[in-house]
């Protein structure tokens, strides 16, 4: 009889999902960074161009769609689900940062805007 020796565990990688208020500036800033850093993460990451209530709605629903399809067997959910936006002039920027939190999303949001990040860090 001959002993097997377990297959390694590789630790599981963690996955991403950054939904961000603009379609250009910020994927590109968050891509930077990604590329930057990427170690043991898989980032996906999306430039939807929604106000911050629609970006949250979609994260919401995004973040219950990849749990839901975990139990499913159809793949693993996300380890985090993420929204980024501006303060801008939204009216209700307060309320859809406490939603976002409330519903297990991450929240990177800039004020005034994500521009200042850029001076910030170059």
């Amino acid at each position: 009889m001959s002993r097997r020796r377990p297959l390694p565990v590789s630790p599981r990688r963690r996955s991403i999902r950054i939904l961000t208020e603009g379609t250009k500036t910020e994927p590109d800033y968050t891509k930077h960074w990604y590329r930057q850093s990427r170690t043991g993460i898989s980032a996906s990451i999306e430039g939807v161009g929604a106000d911050p209530r629609t970006l949250v709605d979609r994260g919401i629903e995004e973040l219950r769609t990849s749990k839901n399809e975990e139990r499913r067997g159809r793949g693993r959910a996300y380890s985090s689900v993420w929204v980024m936006f501006d303060h801008d002039e939204h009216p209700d920027v307060a309320d859809q940062v406490v939603r976002a939190q409330q519903a297990g999303l991450r929240v990177a949001f800039s004020n005034p805007c994500v521009e200042l990040w850029f001076l910030l860090h170059f």
